[in-house]
C-alpha cells in the first residue's frame, strides 16, 4: 500500500506555534495533540491500522510505542487504549495493560468487549476477584443508562462473562 507521507508531516506553521507555546495554550483549551499538529481522523486512523498490523505480527514492543503514540496524540480514543492494553497484555504487562483497559472503559463503557478483554488480563494472572469486579463495573453501567439500548445487552453479557470468570476461579 502506498500513503502519502505528507499527512504524516507536522507543517512549518505548526512547528513554529509550538515554539512560541502556543501547543501549551491550545492544551489549556482542550485541543488533542492531533489537533494541534493538524492530523486528520483519517491520518489518526492510518496510525492506527498501521499500530494494529505491528500488534497482528507480535511484534509486542513495537505495537505498544505505536499506541503510546496514538493515545499521546489523541487520549479520548478508547480503541486507542484497548490498542496499548492488548500490546502490553500480549507482552505479559498486565497490570499496565488494565490500566490501559480502564481508561478505555472510562471513555467507552456501554461495549462488553473492554471488559472481557480486561477480565481475561486478570484470569491470566489469577486475579478472580477483579475480573468479577469489571463485570460487575458493567452492571451498574448499564443499570446507571437504563434507556440505551445497549445497557441491556451489556447487562446480559456481564452477568454470562461473570459466569465464566466463576468457571475459570474453580478450575483454579
Amino acid at each position: 500500500m502506498t500513503y502519502n507521507l505528507e499527512q504524516f508531516v507536522i507543517s512549518e506553521e505548526v512547528l513554529n506555534r509550538l515554539g512560541n507555546d502556543g501547543a501549551a495554550l491550545e492544551m489549556l483549551e482542550g485541543k488533542s495533540l492531533q489537533q494541534i499538529f493538524g492530523f486528520s481522523n483519517e491520518t489518526a486512523l492510518l496510525f492506527y491500522e498501521v499500530a494494529k498490523n505491528i500488534l497482528e505480527q507480535k511484534r509486542f514492543r513495537d505495537a505498544i510505542n505505536a499506541f503510546v503514540f496514538l493515545t499521546t496524540i489523541n487520549p479520548y480514543v478508547p480503541s486507542f487504549w484497548m490498542g496499548l492494553g492488548m500490546a502490553q497484555q500480549l507482552n505479559q504487562e498486565h497490570n499496565v495493560a488494565l490500566d490501559s483497559y480502564n481508561i478505555a472503559l472510562t471513555l467507552e463503557g456501554r461495549q462488553i468487549f473492554p471488559y472481557i478483554v480486561a477480565a481475561q488480563c486478570c484470569i491470566e494472572i489469577k486475579d478472580f476477584d477483579k475480573a468479577t469486579n469489571l463485570m460487575e463495573v458493567a452492571e451498574q453501567y448499564a443499570a446507571k443508562h437504563p434507556d440505551d439500548e445497549a445497557s441491556a445487552k451489556l447487562a446480559d453479557n456481564a452477568k454470562a462473562a461473570k459466569a465464566y470468570v466463576w468457571e475459570q476461579k474453580m478450575k483454579g
